[in-house]
């Protein structure tokens, strides 16, 4: 069941914990190696082959995500991230660019918050479309000149994966959690208009014809084959927290036993 969180509230901070995000999923898609075994070794110089290492699902950035969401259950918040400067203009202009993105193309969004697919998966698209069934959502990004002006420039939602996977792996995630069919990536810059990197306008500058170069859009469609992809390692991701969960659990189980002991110890 999905279940839906305004966003930027006590409870969609703390519904967040633990969980593996849209914004962050494609740290997951990074696979690794590992030494062979023994047993692997011998194996592999029977069949002629020289390898001394094996593929592994998840590489050392996506492990260190998991361990991000297994020690943000423990403590029972999630990892803290400073907000930039550009970060926090991106936030404050969401809004702006999805109204300037339904006045051109008549598509009507609402205001999204978080949709919780489990206890380990969630995301929060910036927009969606549909009220009783998520038809499509869509996806804010409000970049420097020059990535906005790279991204203008492109034609294909192949180009914009090849430019940054990140970008096409939070849509298909938010698609997943939200049941949609499709995502609208939105590309925006109020510059053109006359403002600066502060948000300030100079009225001495100021154009409001030139709208039509502060948003860029591509409509991405659902992936079937990259969900099915995400959906495995989710679950392995999901598998492998409560793995780790379960020992430190049981070290923490330890250092109590031990700590009986010692005071046992103490009062004898």
């Amino acid at each position: 069941m999905i279940t839906f969180i305004e966003p930027n509230t006590p409870a969609w901070y703390q519904a967040r914990v633990g969980c593996f995000t849209a914004s962050e999923v494609v740290r997951l898609f990074k696979g690794g190696t590992r030494a062979m075994t023994p047993a692997e070794l011998a194996a592999e110089k029977s069949n002629g082959g020289k390898r001394k290492t094996v593929d592994t699902l998840f590489g050392a950035g996506a492990i260190t995500y998991i361990n991000e969401k297994v020690s943000e259950i423990i403590n029972k918040r999630a990892k803290s991230t400073a907000i930039t400067k550009p970060m926090q203009r991106g936030i404050s202009l969401e809004a702006e660019a999805i109204d300037l993105f339904t006045h051109i193309t008549g598509i009507k969004m609402h205001q999204s918050g978080l949709f919780k697919l489990s206890p380990f998966v969630a995301g929060t698209p910036d927009g969606h479309v549909g009220v009783r069934k998520v038809k499509a959502i869509a996806e804010v990004k409000c970049l420097n000149p020059e990535n906005h002006s790279e991204i203008c420039e492109m034609d294909t939602v192949k180009q914009l994966r090849e430019y940054d996977e990140s970008f096409y792996a939070q849509c298909q995630m938010n698609m997943y959690v939200t049941e949609a069919k499709v995502a609208y990536f939105i590309s925006y810059d109020n510059r053109p208009l006359g403002y600066d990197d502060n948000g300030e306008l100079d009225e001495s500058i100021y154009d409001e014809d030139k709208f039509i170069y502060c948003i860029k859009w591509f409509k991405i469609k659902r992936d079937e084959t990259f969900i099915k992809e995400l959906e495995m390692r989710l679950d392995a991701a999901s598998d492998l927290v409560i793995k780790k969960l379960e020992k430190r659990i049981k070290s923490a189980e330890n250092n109590l036993k031990r700590f009986h002991r010692t005071q046992q110890r103490k009062a004898a």
